[in-house]
Order: structure tokens, then sequence, then C-alpha cells
């Protein structure tokens, strides 16, 4: 019988800092295009979901060597899209400027080294175009013609394209659609160079017969180091999902209730930290029976439980313990700053 023998190559971990734990669950999952599959069956790499994320094993020499009985003696581009599996991720994950047919492009800048690598730990920010090889691309029409460079991720030049100018019967503004044709180039990152006479423009575009327009992000595994050896294997690529931050409000309303005899100017909120940083709470608004506390810095959102209590000045009365923590669900936005309000009655 013959026998074949596998060891891990890398891991590609998702993570979510939202969660206890930070286990991302089925909330994301990640899967190999069809054009990585091929470029996987031919160094004989084989494609596991694992806990969190998707393992690439390889097969060794032997049971006891790790060599790689297929060495990869070039540099190769592997890719992955990761999608949304659960729409309460879109509450609270940290994703800025998202839309349909757009991703956010993530890779990595090192490989076969000795530790674990993070690919992103930050929010996610300037998602970039997501289409099929081939795509309409709409150029704004200028006074003079212009031309449209289509450039490799090496900034090497493809395709030119000459674009018309506008015509005296067309209003300004004027839009046309362009057809660019990328299907004898393989799937990856592209360059869209708009050379007009009112200036040049770059846009980053990724391109793949696996193009959906609800996918979230597209993950770039890079193999760059030279011919690989397969000694340090089993390496972690992380992709941490930051959560939401927003400035936390709560609006006291305070009963008519002469035993109690609370004073709105006689409130302070004080937070009990475990193992999150300390939150700090401002009086910033008191009538008679209200009182509107605000944190002094954005605050992360997180499954795990705060321990908020409402108190009076002295601190030896307590009116509520815990209060009820804000919601990522309901993060309002205004002038460009977010926040989530919570209103408690005592």
């Amino acid at each position: 019988m013959i026998r074949f023998n596998y060891k891990k190559l890398f891991n590609l971990k998702l993570s979510a800092s939202y969660y206890f734990g930070s286990e991302i669950f089925s909330d994301l999952f990640l899967t190999p295009t069809k054009a990585c599959l091929t470029l996987l069956s031919k160094y004989k790499l084989l494609t596991r979901e694992a806990a969190n994320g998707r393992a690439v094993l390889y097969e060794t020499v032997s049971p006891v060597v790790a060599t790689p009985k297929y060495p990869i003696p070039q540099a190769e581009n592997f890719y992955f899209i990761l999608k949304v599996a659960n729409p309460e991720f879109w509450m609270y994950a940290d994703v800025q400027g998202w839309k349909k047919e757009m991703v956010y492009f993530l890779s990595n800048t090192s490989f076969n080294l000795t530790t674990n690598q993070i690919i992103s730990n930050a929010p996610l920010t300037a998602p970039i175009r997501f289409t099929p090889l081939i795509f309409s691309y709409e150029i704004g029409l200028q006074t003079k013609q212009g031309l449209l460079e289509i450039r490799n991720a090496s900034a090497v030049l493809l395709k030119t394209i000459l674009i018309r100018s506008l015509d005296a019967s067309e209003p300004a503004g004027t839009k046309l659609p362009v057809t660019i044709d990328l299907s004898g180039y393989p799937e990856g990152l592209y360059q869209v160079r708009n050379i007009s006479s009112t200036g040049t423009t770059n846009e980053n575009v990724f391109c793949s017969p696996d193009f959906s327009p609800d996918a979230l992000a597209v993950v770039q595994m890079k193999y760059r180091t030279g011919a690989w050896t397969g000694v340090n294997t089993d390496q972690q690529y992380k992709i941490i999902i930051n959560n939401r931050q927003s400035n936390w409000l709560y609006d006291i309303n305070i009963r008519n209730n002469t035993t109690l005899g609370i004073l709105s100017t006689d409130l302070k909120i004080v937070h009990i930290p475990t193992t999150e940083p300390p939150i700090v709470f401002t009086l910033v608004t008191t009538s008679h029976n209200f009182a509107q506390f605000k944190s002094n810095a954005v605050v992360d959102h997180w499954q795990r439980p705060f321990r908020l209590l409402l108190q009076n000045i002295a601190g030896n009365k307590t009116y509520m313990d815990p209060l009820p923590l804000p919601s990522p669900f309901s993060i309002e936005a205004s002038g460009g700053v977010l926040s989530t309000r919570v209103i408690v009655t005592v």
C-alpha cells in the first residue's frame, strides 16, 4: 500500500477581537480560487479547512524527514477569497468603506521565517475594485484625447487604450465605458492608469475568474524567498479582525424620588476592569433630573462583559451594578464621530 506523508506548510488563521478568546467561529470562510487550486496541485500541495481558517500541507520525502518531495523553485502567488457568513459581522467588525464589488487586498510581507506572521491587525480600510478578467471601466471624457494604461503588479505595461476627446455635443462630465480584456493574463493585482489633460490617476484592481460581488477580501500568500526547503513549517499567518470602536454615552434619567435623594451632579460611572483597559467617564451634561456621561476616549466593543457601576461621587452608594452595556449594533454616526448611547432610569 502506498503511503503519503504530509506536513503543514502554513496556516491562514482568522480571528476577531470582538469575541472572547478571539475565535472567529463560522462568521467568515476562506476558499482558494480555482487558479490557486491548480497551483496547489502543481506542487502536490493540499488545502484543508482548519479551525478558524485554512491549512496548506506539503508532501515530504519520508515520514521522518521534513524535506518537500516537490519543492517550489520559483516565486508564486496563492490567492484565497474571504467571505462573510454571519451578517452580524458587519455590526461588530471595524470594516470601513466596503461596498459590493470591492475587496480588501491582504498579503503577507514575508515567507518561510521562523515565527508566525501578522497579515492584518488593523481596521480594514481602502478597499479596491474586484472584477472578472474582462470588465467595464468608466472614463470621464476631456476636451483632449487621453490614454488608458493597464499594468501588472510590477508596473509592467501590458496594454494601452486610446480615449477619445469630449465631443462638442456632449455635456461636461460625460463618461465613456471602456472594456478592459485581461483574459489572456493570470488572476492578480493590476493597475489602471488614466492619463488625461487634467492629470494622471492610478487605481488598483484585482481581477479573477472567481469574481464575486459580495467577497470581503482577497488574501494573497506570496512565496518570494527562493527555493523553499520546508525547514520552517507550520507557520501561522494571522488575519485579525479588529472590533468596532465608539464613544460610549450614558443618559441617566432620575426619578423624582425623595427617598433616594439622587442629585445629577452627585453621580459618577466607575469601571471595574478585569483584563480590558480601564474606561473613564466624564459628566458632560446635567439638569435637575438628568445626567449625561461620555467616555474620555473611544472604547472597543467586545463580547466579553464589562462591569460598570453608577455611584455617588463619594463612592459609598451604588445605584446600579452593573450598568447595561452599549451594543455595537446601535452605533450612530454624527459629524464623522461614532457614538453608542444607553438610556438608564434610576
